[in-house]
C-alpha cells in the first residue's frame, strides 16, 4: 500500500488542475523554411515605386527611313537589282496634303495591305488617287506611286513595280533608301533570299550605314561568316555588357560532358538551316569523347535548338541556361563565339526582344547567325537540344542540378550589374515601404479563376503586402528584371511567366500554384537554381500537396493548361503568416 502522503499528493496535483484553461496548442511547423530577412536602410535611390515601374509607358519607336545607328562593318557597294532602275529628272512635281477624306481612305487601304487583302488594297488605290498624283503623305511622297509600288512589289507584279520605282525615285533624297528597302521586305516576304540579298545591298550601296540592311545581311550570310554580334540586334537602350571572366587553361585529358546534360560536343559538323527555319546538322558528325578537336581550340560555335521553337521566352531562357551552366561548369577553356538560332525574327533585325539582350548579357561578344544559305562547317560545334528533357523532372536542368545551383548564382550576378540593380548579398528593400508581392499574371487558360484570384489578393493584402500584377509577356525585360529583384513574394499558377524567377532576389519566396491532379517541376527547378524558399501548392480545397525543395518525387503529370479554380487557403494563410517580412523603418 502506498504512502498516504504520496497518494494525497497524486489527487493533490490532479485536482488542482481542474479549472485550469487549456493551454494553446503548439503551432504547427512552418510551411516555407525561411532565413530571416533583416530590415536594412536603403543604399542609394533603391528602386522605384511599384507604380512607377507598371506605369511607364514603353518607349516609343520613332518610324525613320534615314540610317540612325552606326555600323562598324562596311559592307561593298553592289550594283542595283533590275528592279531598281535609274533615277529620272525631277519633273517638278506639286505637292499637297491629304485632305481628311483622302487620309480615311490611306488608312483603309494600309489596313487591306496588313491583312493580307492585297488585290483589294490596289484596287482602292487606283480608285481614289490615281486622279489625285499631288497628295503626298506625312513624308512628302505621292500616296498614288508609294502605296501602288507596296501593292505591286506583294503581288509579284515586278513590271509594275520598275514603273513605279522610276516615277518615284525623283521624290526621294539620292541617299534615301526607301525603294531598296521596299524591294528587299518583298522579297524576304516571298522567300527569294537572292533577291532581298542584292536589294539590301544596293540599300547599304545608298545608305551605308542601314541598320536593317546590315543586320540582315549579317543574320543570314552566304557562307561560314560571323554573323552579328548580340549586342548589334538590340536597339535603344541597351544593358551594361560585362566582361567574360578569362579562359581557364585546356584540361590535359580534353573536354568532356558527364551524362544528363542537355548537350552534345561534335566535331566536322555541316550547320544549315531546314525547311521549318530550324537548324540542322549532318548526320555524319561525330560526338567528341575525351580528348580531341576541342581540346587545342580556344572558340565554341553553338547549336540551339527547342522543339518549341526559340521564339518563346520561357523555352529560350531555359535553354540558354542550360547552355551558360555546361559552357562555364564543363568547358571553362572554350569561349561562346557563334550561336547558329535559325530563321528567327528577332536574330534578323534590331529590336526589343529579350533573346539578344539575354544573349549579349551571358556571352559577351557572341554573334548570333539566324538565317544563311547552304551549309557552314565547323571543325567542332556543342549541339544544345531541347528535347532532350531529363525524364525524371520534364525539364533541361533537372539531370545536372549541382551544377545549375552553382552557375545560376554567376549568371544572376551578370544580368544585375548590366542593369545597376543593388549587389545581391542586400535585400532590395527601401525606407518605410511594406513588403511587396508580385502576382505574375498570365492569360487563360494558364491562371487563376478570377474569384480565386481576388480572394488571393485580399488575403495578401491583410498579410501586409503591397501587391503588384503584371504580365510578363508585356513588358520588355530590363523592366522584367527590376520588377523581379524588388519582390519579396512572387506569385503565380504554373507557366511560363515562372521563368521570371530567374531574376528573383536570393531573399524572395515564391508561390506556385497547380490545377488538381497536376505536378510539373519547371517552377520548383528554377527556384531551387536560383537559391529561392519555394512552395508549391495542388488547387484543391483544404488539401493538396506541398512541393518543397529538394524533396521531389514521381515523374511529371497532369496538364498545367487549366484554369485554377481552388486553392487549400488554410495552408496558403499559414504560408503567408510564417516569416512575412515587416515593412522597413524610416530613417
Amino acid at each position: 500500500m502506498s504512502p498516504p502522503l504520496a497518494a494525497s499528493g497524486f489527487w493533490h496535483r490532479l485536482l488542482t488542475l481542474v479549472g485550469r484553461p487549456t493551454p494553446p496548442e503548439p503551432s504547427p511547423p512552418p510551411l516555407f523554411r525561411l532565413r530571416p530577412v533583416p530590415p536594412v536602410p536603403a543604399k542609394g535611390p533603391g528602386l522605384p515605386p511599384w507604380d512607377e515601374i507598371l506605369i511607364e509607358p514603353p518607349p516609343i519607336t520613332e518610324i525613320m527611313r534615314r540610317p540612325h545607328l552606326p555600323v562598324a562593318a562596311q559592307t561593298p557597294a553592289a550594283s542595283v537589282p533590275a528592279l531598281l532602275v535609274a533615277p529620272s529628272a525631277d519633273r517638278g512635281f506639286a505637292r499637297r496634303v491629304l485632305t481628311a477624306e483622302e487620309g480615311a481612305a490611306l488608312k483603309q487601304i494600309r489596313g487591306l495591305f496588313t491583312a493580307g487583302s492585297v488585290a483589294q488594297a490596289a484596287a482602292l488605290v487606283e480608285s481614289v488617287f490615281a486622279s489625285r498624283p499631288d497628295a503626298c503623305d506625312g513624308n512628302g511622297l505621292p500616296v498614288h506611286l508609294s502605296e501602288a509600288l507596296r501593292c505591286a512589289l506583294a503581288l509579284g507584279d515586278m513590271a509594275a513595280a520598275r514603273r513605279l520605282a522610276d516615277r518615284l525615285r525623283p521624290h526621294l533624297p539620292a541617299d534615301d533608301p526607301l525603294l531598296e528597302s521596299l524591294s528587299a521586305r518583298a522579297a524576304m516576304q516571298r522567300g527569294d533570299r537572292a533577291q532581298a540579298r542584292a536589294a539590301w545591298l544596293a540599300a547599304l550601296a545608298r545608305a551605308p550605314g542601314l541598320p536593317e540592311a546590315a543586320a540582315w545581311l549579317a543574320g543570314n550570310p552566304v557562307g561560314p561568316q560571323d554573323g552579328i554580334a548580340a549586342i548589334d540586334l538590340i536597339e535603344g537602350e541597351r544593358p551594361l555588357v560585362v566582361p567574360p571572366p578569362a579562359l581557364d587553361d585546356a584540361p590535359s585529358e580534353g573536354a568532356k560532358l558527364p551524362s544528363g546534360t542537355p548537350a552534345r560536343l561534335l566535331a566536322d559538323v555541316a550547320v544549315s538551316v531546314g525547311a521549318d527555319g530550324g537548324v540542322a546538322i549532318d548526320a555524319a558528325a561525330d560526338p567528341v569523347e575525351g580528348s580531341g578537336p576541342i581540346a587545342g581550340a580556344t572558340d565554341l560555335a553553338v547549336v540551339l535548338r527547342h522543339p518549341e521553337g526559340l521564339l518563346r521566352p520561357h523555352a529560350f531562357i531555359e535553354a540558354v541556361l542550360a547552355l551558360f551552366v555546361v559552357q562555364r561548369a564543363f568547358l571553362p577553356h572554350l569561349r561562346v563565339a557563334r550561336i547558329y538560332v535559325g530563321r528567327q525574327s528577332w536574330a534578323l533585325k534590331p529590336g526589343t526582344a529579350l533573346q539578344p539582350e539575354l544573349l549579349a548579357v551571358l556571352f559577351p561578344g557572341a554573334r548570333v547567325v539566324g538565317d544563311f544559305d547552304g551549309a557552314v562547317p565547323e571543325r567542332h560545334a556543342l549541339l544544345l537540344d531541347g528535347g532532350e528533357r531529363n525524364p525524371a523532372t520534364g525539364t533541361l536542368i533537372g539531370g545536372f542540378m549541382p551544377a545549375v545551383v552553382r552557375r545560376t548564382v554567376e549568371a544572376r550576378q551578370r544580368i544585375f550589374a548590366a542593369f545597376g540593380l543593388p549587389d545581391a548579398a542586400e535585400p532590395p528593400r527601401v525606407a518605410g515601404r511594406p513588403p511587396r508581392a508580385l502576382f505574375l499574371q498570365s492569360p487563360p487558360p494558364r491562371a487563376l479563376a478570377e474569384p480565386v484570384r481576388e480572394r488571393l489578393f485580399e488575403m495578401l493584402r491583410r498579410a501586409g503586402y503591397e501587391v503588384a500584377q503584371v504580365d510578363m509577356a508585356t513588358i520588355p525585360w530590363r523592366r522584367q528584371v527590376r520588377l523581379a529583384c524588388g519582390a519579396d513574394l512572387i506569385v503565380g499558377a504554373h507557366g511560363p511567366a515562372m521563368s521570371s524567377l530567374l531574376w528573383a532576389h536570393p531573399q524572395a519566396r515564391v508561390l506556385e500554384f497547380f490545377p488538381e491532379g497536376t505536378r510539373r517541376y519547371d517552377g520548383q527547378l528554377l527556384a531551387e537554381a536560383a537559391a529561392l524558399a519555394y512552395l508549391g501548392l495542388e488547387g484543391v480545397a483544404e488539401r493538396g500537396f506541398v512541393i518543397r525543395a529538394r524533396e521531389r518525387w514521381g515523374p511529371p503529370v497532369g496538364k498545367a493548361n487549366r484554369l485554377v479554380w481552388a486553392l487549400p487557403w488554410t495552408m496558403l494563410e499559414q504560408a503567408l503568416a510564417v516569416g512575412s517580412p515587416a515593412p522597413v523603418p524610416p530613417q
